[in-house]
């Protein structure tokens, strides 16, 4: 079976009580873009977390998210 990379990009967002919350994360082919994504997206969330993850997606086995780079305030991947 074959492994994968994955790039990712995790925003989060303000609540009204002051919180931080996720948002839906969007997946890249490449780290470059991901971090383009995010440099760009932080214009307009609170922060943005640029991540890669790897694994086997026939057998849906996937290893701990590796984080790259984080754009202002982010909470948790988990």
């Amino acid at each position: 079976m074959f492994r994968v990379v994955r790039y990712c990009v995790q925003p989060f967002e303000e609540r009204a009580d002051g919180g931080i919350v996720k948002g839906d994360a969007q997946q890249f082919r490449t780290a470059d873009e991901a971090l383009r994504a995010a440099q760009l997206m932080k214009r307009r969330v609170v922060g943005a977390a640029v991540y890669e993850v790897a694994g086997w997606p026939v057998q849906d086995i996937w290893d701990r998210p590796r984080l790259l780079s984080r754009f202002g305030l982010v909470g948790t991947l988990q």
